[in-house]
């Protein structure tokens, strides 16, 4: 203990004589050496230090910022810290800063310091985060819009975020405005609309051409589109009368894009440098934030967890020990178990060993707070920059689906595991790339060669009909291997509509080739 308060305390001490503090007026509130502090307060110093190391801090952060700006408070409030208030006490450090007259990045940077230390005196305190509410300035971006359209929309919006998580309620409530207003700031300021009656078809159609000259893309105007519309179906219920010929309104037909993923050799080269970022950290901090971003990768990937999910997570929806971890109020408020491979498995214990101490339950901590979204969204295309590799969290939940696709996961499992509502989501994987199909491309093409091959040269013929029988038997033995095949498919407990119908197709193909007549 001496020793580590000799260390911690002989620094803070020594900057304390550099700032020449006689040279302050008298009446100035100074900070006094570590000899005059309550000996809680210098336990509470090291036990700062410890915290910041533990959290993942910078070395060279905690010593020139974290840790002067504690002391400055420290030394300014000689009482036991559980006394000192959280308010106007940390600020006194800012205050004595400003009058050594230093630069204004001094300032700030002390600023930022205090910051820190009062992040920890409420995780010491067991206060977790300041909860941070912003209000969306409905008023001020509504200004000049019928009233009774105002009402309405923050009624809809209402009944709306019932079903929007909570951790992103204010991005989810700006959304729904900008997306909602872009088409009624267009109709009352374009076209002076007060009323639903003054509204007509060519008028959206109007604005639909506008927003394809400003360069809106395809899906942003038909969402533009389908969210005023169902606005109007909200109205409709509730008894306005909405002209039905509203509801006539066309979105513009696009392509049925499917989704983007990657190839094994490309998962190879990310995985791979994610590994070596591990392997090559240079201290506790760069090696904090590689596990960080390592249980954030395989998590993205084998797990195919959306990254809205790999945010909320808690430490409470982990089972390793069950293989599993569970998802809770995902997209649609629904919950989810999702399965855990070795490989994930290890990743998470080697973070959760480097986690360190936080103010909250989230699983991922960066700094001592919740892990942002934008944070591993960053990181993860920076690592794709690197190896040469296009990749968003996205594109890496795309890959799982794929993968485990090609592998022969059935497609109804890999509904479950995604979280999809709607089979129809899932079966867009399968369009995208589908080995099983490709496989059976192949090889029906390599029968069609067979047959090919086996059919007799004219001058070679010495007996027709007997050509002619041998080629009917190949066929027919080919044939019955066939219905057998579906036959043994049919039996699966689960298949998809798609299915069925392929299904269908190739036994209904396989009778023609066989001569047997429809009906």
């Amino acid at each position: 203990m001496s020793g580590v308060r000799h260390e911690l305390c002989a620094r803070y001490d020594l900057s304390l004589r550099r700032m020449k503090l006689d040279s302050f007026p008298k009446g100035t509130l100074l900070p006094r050496p570590t000899s005059q502090w309550p000996q809680e307060n210098v336990a509470l110093y090291r036990e700062f230090r410890d915290w910041l190391r533990e959290g993942g801090s910078a070395l060279h952060a905690s010593e020139t910022i974290y840790l002067p700006a504690a002391g400055l408070v420290l030394g300014l409030n000689l009482k036991p810290h559980q006394r000192i208030n959280l308010g106007d006490d940390l600020q006194k450090a800012v205050v004595f800063t400003r009058l050594r007259r230093v630069s204004a990045n001094k300032i700030r940077v002390t600023g930022h310091g205090v910051e820190k230390f009062r992040k920890f005196l409420r995780w010491k305190r067991g206060l977790g985060e300041p909860v941070k509410i912003r209000e969306y300035d409905v008023a001020g971006r509504t200004e000049g819009l019928p009233k009774w359209l105002v009402q309405e929309l923050v009624r809809y919006q209402h009944y709306r975020q019932k079903n929007w998580r909570q951790a992103r309620l204010y991005h989810q409530i700006a959304n729904f405005w900008h997306k909602h207003l872009h088409t009624w700031i267009y109709l009352c300021f374009e076209y002076g609309v007060k009323e639903l009656g003054d509204i007509h078809l060519s008028q959206i159609t109007a604005m639909i051409a506008k927003d394809v000259k400003a360069g809106y893309s395809v899906s942003t105007i038909n969402t533009f589109v389908l969210l005023w519309k169902g606005f109007l179906a909200f109205l409709r219920a509730d008894g306005y009368p909405v002209p039905q010929a509203l509801f006539l309104v066309k979105t513009i037909k696009q392509p049925d894009s499917l989704p983007r993923y990657l190839k094994d050799e490309e998962i190879a080269k990310l995985r791979g440098e994610i590994e070596r970022q591990v392997r090559d950290a240079r201290d506790h901090s760069h090696l904090r934030d590689a596990l960080l971003m390592r249980a954030n990768f395989y998590l993205l990937w084998q797990a195919g967890l959306r990254l809205g999910e790999v945010e909320d997570m808690l430490l409470s929806d982990l089972d390793l020990s069950g293989k599993r971890l569970m998802v809770r109020n995902a997209k649609g408020m629904q919950d989810r178990t999702v399965y855990l491979t070795p490989k994930v498995i290890r990743a998470l214990q080697e973070y959760l060993v480097v986690r360190g101490p936080g103010s909250t339950e989230h699983l991922f901590l960066y700094k001592h707070a919740a892990m942002k979204h934008t944070l591993v969204a960053k990181r993860i295309k920076d690592l794709g920059r690197k190896v040469g590799v296009k990749v968003t969290p996205h594109r890496l939940r795309h890959s799982a689906a794929t993968q485990l696709l090609n592998a022969g996961c059935r497609i109804t499992s890999i509904q479950k595991i995604l979280g999809h509502k709607s089979l129809d989501t899932t079966l867009r994987y399968a369009r995208a790339y589908d080995e099983t199909v490709a496989d059976e491309f192949y090889a029906a093409m390599e029968r069609v060669e067979q047959r090919l091959e086996i059919l007799p040269v004219e001058d070679e013929v010495e007996d027709e009909a007997a050509v002619e029988e041998e080629e009917y038997e190949v066929v027919k033995v080919q044939n019955k291997a066939l219905v057998w095949n579906w036959i043994q498919r049919l039996e699966e407990e689960e298949l998809s509509r798609s299915d069925r119908v392929l299904i269908a197709a190739s036994l209904r193909q396989t009778f023609f080739q066989a001569g047997v007549p429809p009906g």
